[in-house]
């Protein structure tokens, strides 16, 4: 049924030669949005683990917290690419990279995302916690430089969209 894509026909459909060509493509929005939504449900997995831990007064297993992050992360996912159909949507007409603007700013948001959590492990340890203690600055360390880890990914795709996009409309 697959003929040459040169003789006019592509699965049975004359006079469609460049659709066989289309079928290997990539659709570089939609693997931005898998990359986006997949690092995002591995933070909230972690970030989860953080807030039922005092809540439930006990360390929650791992298939309750991968279950309910998959939960969020894809009901998150939805309704945001349900809400703004053209996030993460890329524009090749433009002629701009959207992966230039991607990794400078998963980069820059690594860093900007380390004085932030830092930021929040300090509160959260004088506020619920005893900040005298000495084991609380370990904590504020590495809270500070390992949760961007997981955070810094979607963080900088949606702030590299944002800037390619408004790139590319001006």
């Amino acid at each position: 049924m697959r003929e040459n894509c040169t003789s006019g026909t592509v699965w049975g459909v004359p006079g469609n030669r460049h659709s066989y060509h289309d079928l290997g493509k990539i659709d570089v929005m939609n693997m931005t949005r898998w990359i986006f939504s997949l690092s995002f449900t591995i933070g909230m997995f972690w970030l989860l683990g953080f807030l039922l831990e005092p809540i439930g007064q006990e360390e929650p297993s791992i298939l309750t917290l991968s279950v309910l992050s998959v939960l969020v992360g894809a009901i998150f996912s939805f309704c945001l690419f349900k809400r703004s159909p053209n996030f993460l949507k890329t524009y090749p007409e433009s002629y701009i990279s959207s992966t230039k603007y991607y990794i400078l700013s998963m980069v820059a948001s690594y860093f900007l995302l380390v004085p932030l959590f830092a930021l929040v492990s300090y509160l959260s340890v004088r506020i619920f916690g005893d900040i005298d203690h000495h084991e609380s600055g370990i904590l504020i360390g590495l809270f500070a430089i390992w949760f961007p880890l997981w955070w810094f990914v979607p963080v900088g795709l949606t702030i590299g969209w944002i800037f390619y996009k408004r790139k590319c409309t001006l």
